[in-house]
Formats: structure tokens, sequence, C-alpha cells
């Protein structure tokens, strides 16, 4: 939960104190009412954290998603890279204490990493960048997609985990027929093109 969702949280929490100190008007999460319009803000917002990592600011408007007392409720924000820094600041320096404690559990420290691997689109934030590169004191792997990694990683393991298929085999007691699966690994490769 340290992670893109919680970024967009932060942002449409920010939204909705905007739309009540400049209209007066409180959107409830409870409503359930609002479960379609909030599910609407929520996309883009995104849209709007995504265009900050390369420009300084973006617009959000959201006309008629949301509705308080049968009235429709307009967004229209410019909203900066320097509000989505702060308000993602804490979550930002709560993911760099959880890495920190890591490194101190076995015994290593922030100066003694070889490279950082970032995984994820809001690794492309100019402003967390900066505070990892601070804080950690490790140049970042280059050539490296934040948005395929954990995708890569996943097929490489599933590709080469060399799953043991000599367990008990399983039978159908009916047909009384038995099912043995084998799965041997498919490559050495470490970094096989991955589509």
């Amino acid at each position: 939960f340290l992670g893109g969702r919680d970024f967009d949280a932060a942002l449409v929490d920010w939204v909705l104190q905007e739309v009540e100190r400049t209209q007066g008007v409180t959107v409830s999460r409870a409503d359930p009412r609002n479960a379609a319009g909030l599910r609407k803000l929520k996309l883009a917002v995104e849209e709007v954290k995504i265009e900050l990592t390369r420009a300084s600011e973006a617009s959000l408007v959201l006309s008629g998603a949301l509705e308080v007392d049968g009235k429709a409720v307009e967004i229209d924000l410019l909203v900066e890279r320097s509000t989505l820094e702060a308000l993602t600041s804490p979550l930002v320096e709560r993911s760099i204490e959880v890495c920190k404690r890591l490194l101190a559990a076995h015994g290593l420290g922030p100066g003694q990493i070889g490279r950082v691997v970032l995984v994820g689109g809001p690794t492309v934030m100019p402003a967390l960048r900066a505070r990892v590169r601070e804080a950690l004191g490790a140049p970042f792997g280059e050539g490296l997609d934040p948005m395929t990694l954990v995708a890569q990683g996943a097929s490489i393991y599933a590709a080469t985990a060399g799953l043991d298929a000599r367990g008990e085999a399983k039978s159908n007691e009916e047909s009384g027929r038995r099912v043995w699966l084998q799965h041997p690994a498919m490559s050495s490769d470490l970094t096989p093109h991955v589509i």
C-alpha cells in the first residue's frame, strides 16, 4: 500500500477539500449515490498524476460526475506538481523508512547499495526519484521499464522455476485416470524478450 493508489487517494482527498472550500459543497464518500462519480474522479486524478510527471501543472476537469442535493458539482482545478509532491511526500518518506529498516535488518546502510531498481508508475515522479537517490545514496538501474519489471520478473520465475512435478499424482475416482503434469524450465536466459 505504498504506491500509485495511495498517491491517487491523497490527490482525491485534496480535490474534495478544494471543492468544499471553493464551492461550499461536501461530497460524502459514504453516500452510495456518489460511488460512480468518485470512480470517475479517481480516474481523472490518475491522469493528472501521470501528466504531472512530465509537466509542472495539469488541469483536472470533471463535469457533472458528482451530485450533491440534486445539483451537479463541477470540478475545474489547476493542479501544480508542487501540490502533488506535498501531498505524496509523507508516503514517499514512509516508503524510504521501510527501505532503511530492511537494510538495517540485514546489516546494511544506505551507502552500501550497488543500485536501486525502481518499480511502478509513481517512480517516474521527479521528486520521488530525487528523494530516493538522496536517501539511499545509490544510482538507479538504468534501461529498466518500471511499468513492466514485475511482469518480467514473474515470467522469468515461471519459466525457470523448475517446478517439481513428481508430487503425488491425483486420480479421478470415477474414471480411474491419473494425471501427471510436468513443467520443465523453458529458458535459462535471465533477460528474455517479454511481450
